[in-house]
């Protein structure tokens, strides 16, 4: 079964390599795109495979199966393999085979026992690096934001630590909500911003998103106890168990590795 493959690493050979056209419907391949030799899909076929992350022409590839495209109006699943470092959400995935795939109806399976962190028996979330919003809800914006000595602002609201962030206003822009709460928060003022990703979240069956970003310290403010926080201070990101009880989280853990990355 073609779900079996996901988080293995496997050979594509490329039929239709990158730039290459469709043999029937005459549509260029904007991504590599082949099979996996020695398989059997449901169509009585090798198993095909979009290989995503690279950009360049290809004769065969080794990488990660990150997720299956299982159409089911047809029975010809599709594997979706990337380099072992590089991971794509299902909105990315889609937009990149859609060029093919929007002719039929699908849905994407991936290892959802691995890659989420159960909270609870009716919420789990995960962290997705990249992440594209387009049309998605999201509720709140927070912000990794480092000193000149990297060190992370984290704010106190009531006993908990938290990262500053916040619920966006109607109309505001997600920049917009994190300056704002930043601002609000710890008193303090931000630059050189970059998107990270998003938190999905899948609460009682609907999904949203939490945006997180990096930015840099601007101005530290003197600080004034705002509603929702009582202190603030900036940590060693190797104290932030101390600090922050889910900072051993495989999704917080994840997104201050992505942090990390961008600084």
């Amino acid at each position: 079964m073609s779900k079996e493959y996901i988080n293995k690493i496997v050979v594509v050979k490329m039929d239709r390599p990158m730039g290459s056209k469709h043999p029937k419907h005459g549509f260029i391949y904007p991504v590599n795109y082949g099979y996996i030799p020695n398989t059997i899909s449901g169509d009585g076929e090798e198993l095909d495979a979009y290989v995503l992350g690279v950009y360049q022409p290809l004769e065969t590839f080794e990488g990660k199966v990150i997720a299956v495209i299982h159409r089911i109006n047809d029975n010809d699943d599709k594997l979706v393999v990337v380099p072992k470092d590089k991971n794509y959400s299902d909105e990315q995935i889609r937009a990149l085979t859609e060029f093919q795939e929007q002719w039929f109806e699908f849905e994407i399976w991936r290892d959802e026992s691995k890659s989420y962190e159960i909270l609870s028996s009716n919420c789990k979330i995960r962290w997705v690096e990249d992440f594209e919003i387009n049309n998605e809800k999201y509720t709140q914006v927070g912000g990794f934001v480092y000193n000149e000595k990297n060190k992370l602002l984290i704010v106190k609201n009531g006993n908990t630590w938290i990262i500053p962030g916040g619920h966006p206003e109607t109309k505001e822009t997600p920049i917009k909500t994190l300056n704002r709460e930043v601002m609000e928060e710890a008193c303090v003022t931000i630059k050189d911003i970059k998107y990270m990703g998003a938190v999905e979240v899948v609460e009682n069956d609907n999904k949203y998103y939490q945006l997180r970003y990096i930015a840099k310290i601007d101005k530290i403010l003197p600080f004034k106890e705002e509603w929702e926080t009582n202190e603030r201070t900036f940590v060693n990101l190797n104290d932030l168990p101390k600090y922050i009880k889910w900072a051993k989280g495989a999704t917080f853990k994840a997104q201050i590795d992505t942090s990390k990355k961008l600084l």
